[in-house]
């Protein structure tokens, strides 16, 4: 006689759990929440009995053997036609075919289980070598396998949780609530984990902690079913309100209610069979007063695992997609990180040598690429490793920092009183009506003083962006050769070093000519010059305008306005005058903002040129005719590659 679950359960759902049995031979539930049903209840709920009616099989239960860490059962329906046995073996026969093995989450070595009744005693000693280690009456958050394979089994992993603890009891140590709620809640809280909360008909339904715990995980209960036992001890007179909740009227659930009448303990010490007691189970509903009344989908360990399997197998399919995406993105992550570990140097000391040539080849076009600004290569694709960006932003960070030295020519009357001074302080043997020039000399090499705190970081900045990129590169194309990757950072140290001092050299010059005598051929400082003595000569017709007004006719009053601005021009311009000084320093000024224009500009182009020639451009060269030379003397020397290509991380190679 078949399995009395077998035609419920069978058909089409065993690709779905053989996808997930598959899932978890390769380790993924290690990685991603695999679909699985967690059995939660108070403790002595029923939880033990309900699993070992849907499995057929005894569990432990009784004082001692209560649950103290997570069992996970693994079932499946297997016929024996399809066993692969040796020639001769005969096959057993499908009502009896029946095998079991155990394990735990720490010890992968599976252990076989010759007859079902050994698996009480076997699942015992395996909850207590996982609770050993801890103290009395600890919990465990590792877990417990049984794998069974059974004719007519229905596909489906349960996991049966310690019960819920409201109360700490003799013998069980002080955190045991604490771990029991952190046990049951790591399970409850996975979106892919179906919960089966058991509720025994002889408690209200508000009490049941269980409920309230699946109802904190599952706020919209699309994952939870009820199952609701020991419907036999229900008092006279209140099978009416447990009839209401079976319905799914009271406490209601998406997936509703299930009732099931497990072995009772007298049942049990008696011995009598799991087939048997589902027998007296159907027996039971048929005939009693109010649950005959109700539809039959709502009764019996069968139709929990319809419900069950259903459940579990739609959950499969909805999460595959998602399944798919988490795993992708985390093979993707793994396939980056051993690209991270590299490709390795070989077996002979050809390849080892050509290794070497290839890493020197690859790093060099990726620098050049880097270096001109051509990201092609996705290597190139992240910012910090863009070497012509990072400068050019670099580049405009100095510029900003010339302009902000800038002194305030136009417009601020102190500036003026200062060069004023100046000039006062200064006066010697020059003719009346001319300037001492080297006033203008000493306060223009004051101004190119200003940049040149600009001047030294830019070049700090670029050398050090240099390295960083050169040396992340390196970091790409050999991260397990320490020895290569600290003898290419000390050629690419060298060669920096280098370049910077020829750069400073330029730039030192470049700080001597503007420092020297002033001088310029831009025609804008003179146009500039022009423009704003204008501006200061139309302000002043402006003002006589405005001043002299106009005759009867309408006519401007031209000698006036003339008499005017002659005697504007005298008190400004003419030797002896009181304002003479004042003009003096007002148009020194306009001359010193127009000259800081034309020379700033024109120091920002030269030292980002001398940068740019002297470190940015030869620097993928100079880094490739040295590395070649470091090729050309390893050759095939078996010595020299192993310290260099020797997979050590914690081997500095200082051996050069």
């Amino acid at each position: 006689m078949a399995h009395p679950f077998t035609n419920t359960v069978a058909r089409g759902t065993r690709p779905a759990m053989q996808l997930i049995y598959d899932l978890r031979a390769c380790g993924v539930e290690r990685e991603i929440a695999i679909p699985q049903v967690a059995v939660i209840g108070d403790q002595s709920s029923g939880k033990s009995s309900v699993l070992e009616a849907i499995c057929s099989v005894p569990l432990p239960r009784g004082a001692g053997l209560t649950t103290r860490c997570a069992i996970e059962l693994r079932l499946s329906d297997v016929h024996p036609d399809d066993l692969h046995l040796p020639p001769d073996t005969p096959r057993p026969e499908r009502d009896m075919f029946w095998v079991g093995s155990i394990f735990t989450s720490v010890d992968s070595g599976q252990v076989p289980i010759e007859k079902k009744d050994d698996l009480e005693q076997a699942i015992a000693a395996k909850a207590k070598s996982l609770t050993n280690s801890r103290h009395a009456g600890g919990f465990s958050n590792e877990r417990v396998i049984v794998q069974i394979a059974a004719s007519g089994s229905p596909n489906l992993t349960i996991i049966d949780l310690p019960g819920i603890i409201r109360t700490k009891t003799f013998g069980q140590n002080s955190n045991a609530i604490r771990e029991v709620t952190n046990l049951i809640r790591g399970y409850i809280s996975q979106e892919r984990t179906v919960m089966l909360v058991v509720v025994p008909a002889t408690q209200d339904v508000a009490t049941i902690e269980a409920l309230e715990w699946a109802a904190r995980s599952d706020p919209s209960g699309e994952r939870t079913i009820g199952v609701i036992t020991k419907p036999d001890l229900i008092d006279d007179g209140a099978e009416e309100e447990v009839g209401v909740v079976l319905s799914n009227k009271r406490k209601p659930l998406k997936l509703g209610y299930v009732m099931v009448k497990n072995r009772s303990q007298r049942e049990v010490e008696e011995h009598v069979s799991v087939r048997e007691a589902r027998k007296s189970e159907a027996e039971f509903f048929a005939q009693h007063r109010v649950f005959s009344t109700m539809s039959k989908d709502l009764f019996g360990v069968e139709k929990l695992v319809r419900k069950l399997t259903d459940v579990l197998v739609s959950r499969v399919y909805n999460a595959l997609p998602g399944m798919r995406e988490e795993i992708s993105s985390k093979l993707e992550t793994t396939r980056k990180e051993l690209d991270e570990l590299g490709r390795g140097a070989g077996e002979t000391s050809s390849e080892a040598s050509m290794t070497l040539m290839r890493i020197v080849f690859e790093y060099n076009n990726l620098l050049t690429e880097s270096t001109v600004g051509r990201y092609v290569d996705k290597r190139l694709w992240a910012p910090s490793i863009r070497l012509c960006t990072r400068v050019r932003d670099l580049y405009d960070t100095f510029k900003a920092s010339v302009e902000s030295t800038r002194p305030p020519f136009e417009g601020d009357s102190a500036f003026i009183d200062e060069v004023e001074s100046d000039i006062r302080s200064s006066r010697g043997r020059e003719l009346p009506g001319f300037l001492n020039s080297r006033i203008f000399e000493s306060r223009v090499a004051r101004y190119v003083e200003d940049w040149r705190t600009a001047s030294n970081k830019l070049v700090a900045d670029v050398r050090k962006a240099a390295a960083e990129v050169a040396n992340d590169i390196l970091s790409l194309l050999a991260p397990e050769f320490p020895g290569l990757r600290h003898k290419m950072h000390e050629i690419i140290s060298e060669v920096l070093q280098r370049l910077e001092r020829e750069a400073r050299e330029e730039i030192k010059a470049l700080f001597d000519r503007e420092v020297g005598q002033p001088f310029t051929m831009n025609d804008q400082f003179l146009a500039a010059v022009n423009e704003k003595r204008l501006d200061r000569f139309d302000q002043a017709v402006q003002i006589a305008l405005s001043r002299t007004g106009r005759d009867m006719r309408g006519n401007i009053r031209e000698k006036a306005v003339t008499d005017m601005l002659r005697a504007w021009y005298q008190s400004y311009y003419c030797s002896g005058s009181k304002n003479r000084l004042r003009a003096e320093a007002e148009d020194m000024a306009t001359m010193l903002g127009c000259y800081w224009d034309v020379s700033s500009k024109r120091f920002v182009d030269n030292q980002v040129m001398v940068v740019d020639t002297n470190i940015i451009r030869p620097l993928a060269q100079e880094v490739h005719v040295t590395m070649n030379e470091l090729v050309v003397k390893v050759g095939t020397s078996q010595q020299m590659l192993e310290r260099l290509l020797r997979e050590d991380a914690l081997e500095l190679i200082d051996q050069f």
